[in-house]
């Protein structure tokens, strides 16, 4: 996770449901756990968002991933370090966010995320990637002719704000959920 973000954002119901599942599982369920709870046998890499720009990646704005995944990130057959430190946005896009997806994909295993158009999606099958028009679903009207909902997604990357509606959105969410923590007290 990274600093450039605002959230979580989960609708008002959202407090209810986690209450009644903890409650009938016995299991406490963390903001986190829509992101951890999709880490299956094939799913070994979990974000927010899935760009299609040059190719399908989680958007590295935040990141899951299990052990399996973390092994393949660290440990590299080519020798190429996905973490790498960059002077300039496209070098990190290039060189770490396309990377970490790249290299979870080229060992058959999928990458996720929250947004409904790409659910039980293989991006690990090359048929599957020329998604989206090659659109990044940051930019305002470019998931289908509509912007990104931050309920839908959880965390909004903030710096796109001059650039997305979604930012604009995530405001006023967090504006209106400030007021109500005020009128509870």
């Amino acid at each position: 996770m990274n600093s450039s973000i605002r959230g979580p954002f989960f609708p008002p119901y959202y407090s209810a449901l986690v209450k009644a599942y903890q409650s009938e599982t016995k299991t406490l369920f963390y903001w986190y756990s829509v992101f951890t709870q999709r880490l299956k046998n094939k799913v070994k890499l979990v974000g927010c968002t899935i760009s299609c720009e040059i190719s399908p990646h989680v958007q590295s704005y935040l990141i899951v991933t299990d052990l399996t995944g973390m092994l393949l990130l660290l440990n590299p057959k080519d020798g190429k370090d996905v973490f790498g430190c960059y002077n300039t946005l496209w070098d990190v896009t290039v060189n770490n966010e396309l990377a970490i997806s790249a290299r979870i994909l080229s060992f058959g295993f999928w990458i996720d995320s929250l947004q409904t158009k790409y659910q039980g999606i293989d991006f690990s099958n090359i048929e599957n990637r020329n998604c989206n028009g090659g659109k990044n679903p940051y930019f305002d009207d470019n998931v289908d002719g509509i912007t990104l909902d931050p309920y839908e997604v959880v965390f909004v990357k903030y710096n796109y704000k001059n650039y997305s509606q979604a930012a604009d959105r995530a405001a006023v969410y967090q504006n209106w959920t400030l007021r109500l923590g005020s009128v509870a007290k």
